[in-house]
């Protein structure tokens, strides 16, 4: 992803993958395949009181215990629900913002048990196949190397396309099959395939936003800027409502320091879109600043306050512009503002203090 602007207070760092929830079209799975029901199984009580210590604690879960609740919960239904195995995949594909894997190792392993069982149990499971895909792709991209029963990368890799070609013969999302293909053969460094395999995946549904953005990653990644605007482009003309593409297409200009064609762009996102995000604003405050018109970016950095009052770094990004021109009140109301909704323990109140000293003498 591109950078924004160095001023970000809070960031995260992000990693496109797939969601590790269910479609809503989840099953095209047949429920022929189904384990019998177990007379020795609890009723529905014990079914609802896992999912409720599972999804509505109000403590916070650890995820070893949330684990074993989730091994609990399969192992209590009559019948297959796929919602719990994406949420046994999500646990094992958890990374810290460093990519530090959040399950110890053992468990990242010992879930391919339970997913292989539930693939013997259901093996006409579309969901199970994409899912088990998804967990060898995980594999491949751990943190730190670990003896797996599938062998070296390659044998991983090999292994999850055969997942991803089952769960395309069942009935999966081809977008979805298609992408996760381009990813393996990123990991990789088998580039062309990656590329074709996201061509795929945008050809079989053009609302695919992430797999525009990864064609363009692989495009800069093999050097051809024009190329990778272009994927971006496409995305935008089928998905103009799509702040994530025009978001990433305007960074990309702005990093040429072509802020023109920045808020060119961001203004054809804002005439399309049905809701603007709150992060929408503040790009289009940030090029108009950069673009030194600074009137406009008031108003955008505005907005964003307006929707969400919280949002540290437009006060930051406000509060330079009336610094800079030398607007001493709104400046020095800005800051205290942002003074004001720092944590205690922030890195940057010590600065804003100095900043507001400086104002004072000013005023």
């Amino acid at each position: 992803m591109l950078k924004k602007n160095p001023f970000i207070f809070f960031f995260m760092a992000a990693m496109l993958v797939l969601s590790c929830k269910p479609s809503p079209e989840l099953e095209n799975d047949e429920r022929t395949d189904h384990a019998p029901s177990d007379t020795s199984r609890s009723d529905d009580s014990t079914i609802r009181d896992l999912e409720l210590k599972i999804t509505e604690s109000q403590d916070p879960l650890d995820l070893e215990t949330k684990y074993f609740l989730i091994l609990e919960l399969i192992a209590e239904r009559p019948s297959l629900h796929a919602e719990d195995f994406y949420s046994l995949l999500g646990l094992t594909l958890a990374r810290d913002y460093t990519g530090v894997n959040q399950l110890p190792n053992e468990l990242i392993l010992d879930a391919a048990r339970h997913f292989e069982k539930g693939l013997r149990e259901n093996p006409s499971s579309d969901s199970l196949h994409l899912i088990m895909a998804q967990y060898l792709f995980g594999l491949m991209t751990l943190s730190t190397e670990i003896s797996t029963p599938y062998g070296d990368v390659q044998t991983i890799s090999d292994r999850g396309m055969e997942s991803i070609n089952n769960a395309l013969s069942y009935g999966a999302d081809p977008a979805e099959c298609y992408y996760l293909k381009g990813k393996m053969y990123r990991y990789q460094n088998n580039f062309l395939d990656a590329m074709e395999a996201f061509r795929e995946s945008v050809n079989s549904d053009p609302s695919f936003i992430i797999a525009y953005e990864a064609g363009f990653n692989v495009s800069m990644e093999l050097g051809y800027p024009e190329q990778a605007k272009s994927w971006l482009a496409e995305g935008i003309e089928r998905n103009p409502s799509s702040y994530e593409l025009s978001s990433i297409l305007a960074h990309h200009y702005a990093k040429e320091e072509d802020f023109s064609e920045a808020i060119y762009i961001m203004s054809i996102y804002f005439g399309k879109a049905a809701s603007i995000p709150k992060e929408a604003f503040f790009d289009y405050g940030y090029f108009f600043e950069n673009d030194n018109q600074h009137v406009k970016a008031i108003e955008q950095f505005k907005q964003a306050i307006a929707l969400d009052s919280t949002f540290l770094d437009v006060y930051y990004r406000l509060g330079a512009i009336y610094t800079e021109s030398s607007q001493w009140n709104d400046a020095y109301e800005t800051f205290s503002e942002l003074l004001k909704r720092l944590p205690l323990n922030h890195s940057y109140r010590e600065e804003i203090r100095k900043t507001l000293e400086t104002i004072e003498r000013e005023l």
